[in-house]
């Protein structure tokens, strides 16, 4: 399918994935352009330093007649006047899981992490481990690996290694389906499950379907690596038609298991047991049960592929994360300002405490932003009272388009302000970002950190944040 296309033109493609998938086709040697109805940084910058065509404005006259094939992107709906354009005169089209099928997975070893949480981490691990042992590897990945600096690499065009997330996300405009059943999967990890992506389920068991669509995928020749801890992904392996590998720091009958971990303030240490064997000591930078549990899974699916245990040693000690994932923006007056991505309950709960275990006698402040379809929405009302428990103060910013929102779905900050203080944690909500800022300088003191947690940017909070401190220090 690849060779009989030329110039590829994308509609949505200032879209953080469509954008990388653009850069993927231009590497590959397509003539690649692409349009949205506003473009703005930091994509249109990646765009244009791509060499990559953009046009600022919808409109049939982008798509001209040497155009081969058109990707129409997850958040383009009927009525956009491009996609009318391409029905209309029955052009050839494709939606963003299918060109990735089509044009790098295809013909390659497709590596595929699923789960609620840690995705990104879990696959940028895998695929940093398999590039510093020299191996032939894609990857496209949700986030920029910092080991890599961008979020995507070409695989080779067959014989190699490509890695990607899998999100259980619908396809396109005509393809309600999860964008993970068009992956193709000879290696499945699924970290764990929970109810997400409100917008599009209704409820946890229509995600478990889509699981179990999943699983049929996969070749009997494949290996499925699942959470033995997690109830929900217990669940839906109770029937597999490939190889089944567990792994889990509390399940004792799991394959692969984590023993003796110890949380430093730069370093996360574990045996990983096989077998009633040690098979690998692992020195990781990145803190939290949470992210035992991903590197945990990194190993179990790499092992049962027979990596060699030792590159792995070698290279999870040169791992250097994600951005925003858990990341350290900047410091001043003493004052550590992080930045993370955590925007559901349980990633939260889990990030919080993993900062906690770290640095045990730091006061955490931590700032929230609801800006996701689900934490913007009244699903986890109770859930977020109880998962900044591990905080010393917590600051709920504004909720994303509050006002535009149905009264009866959203998210309530004042009651979840008042729950939030019935737990014994102080809380405030606080949605104008200046007076956030000023009461956050007030409160914060040297040795202190703040973890800013948003699906979003906060308004640049961060930034703003430090350079108070940094005014205030001078």
């Amino acid at each position: 399918m690849r060779q009989q296309y030329k110039k590829i033109h994308l509609i949505g493609i200032c879209g953080s994935a469509m954008g990388s998938v653009a850069a993927m086709l231009k590497d590959a040697g397509y003539n690649v352009q692409g349009s949205d109805n506003e473009l703005y940084p930091p994509m249109s910058d990646f765009l244009a330093a791509s060499g990559i065509k953009t046009f600022d404005t919808l409109s049939p006259e982008n798509i001209t007649g040497d155009v081969d094939l058109v990707v129409v992107g997850n958040a383009v709906a009927r009525g956009n006047v491009e996609l009318e354009y391409v029905l209309d005169n029955k052009l050839k089209y494709v939606s963003f899981p299918e060109i990735i099928r089509e044009f790098f997975i295809r013909g390659n070893q497709s590596i595929v992490v699923t789960g609620t949480h840690g995705k990104t981490t879990t696959s940028t691990i895998i695929s940093w481990i398999l590039h510093d042992a020299g191996e032939r590897v894609g990857f496209l990945i949700g986030g920029i690996p910092l080991n890599f600096g961008r979020g995507y690499a070409c695989p080779p065009e067959s014989g190699g290694y490509f890695v990607i997330e899998g999100d259980e996300y619908d396809t396109a405009f005509s393809d309600k389906r999860s964008k993970f059943l068009h992956y193709l999967p000879d290696l499945l990890l699924i970290n764990n499950l929970e109810f997400d992506h409100a917008d599009i389920f209704d409820n946890l068991d229509e995600i478990k379907k889509s699981f179990r669509h999943l699983i049929k995928t996969i070749p009997a020749r494949g290996v499925i690596v699942a959470n033995a801890d997690d109830d929900n992904v217990t669940d839906i392996i109770s029937k597999v038609y490939s190889q089944l590998v567990t792994f889990g720091i509390k399940n004792q009958r799991a394959d692969y298991s984590a023993a003796k971990i110890v949380y430093g303030n730069d370093t996360t240490e574990f045996e990983v047991v096989k077998d009633g064997k040690v098979i690998i000591n692992i020195s990781s930078p990145l803190k939290g049960e949470h992210n035992v549990y991903n590197v945990l899974g990194a190993v179990a699916a790499l092992d049962s592929i027979d990596f060699d245990m030792n590159k792995f040693s070698t290279a999870i000690k040169k791992f250097q994360n994600v951005k925003r994932r858990l990341e350290i923006v900047g410091e001043a007056g003493g004052v550590s300002v992080y930045d993370d991505f955590a925007h559901h309950p349980t990633a939260i709960k889990k990030t919080i405490s993993g900062v906690k275990k770290a640095h045990p006698k730091r006061r955490i402040i931590a700032l929230f932003e609801p800006k996701s379809n689900t934490s913007r929405r009244h699903f986890f009302q109770n859930e977020f009272a109880t998962a900044f428990g591990d905080a010393d103060q917590v600051v709920i910013g504004e909720v994303y388009n509050y006002e535009k929102m149905n009264a009866t779905e959203r998210l309530d900050p004042y009651k979840l302000v008042d729950n939030i203080n019935k737990t014994g944690t102080e809380a405030r909500y606080i949605p104008d970002l200046e007076e956030l800022c000023e009461f956050v300088v007030k409160s914060v003191k040297s040795g202190d950190i703040i973890l800013v947690m948003s699906s979003g940017s906060f308004h640049g909070v961060h930034n703003k944040l430090l350079t108070i401190l940094e005014e205030r220090c001078s």
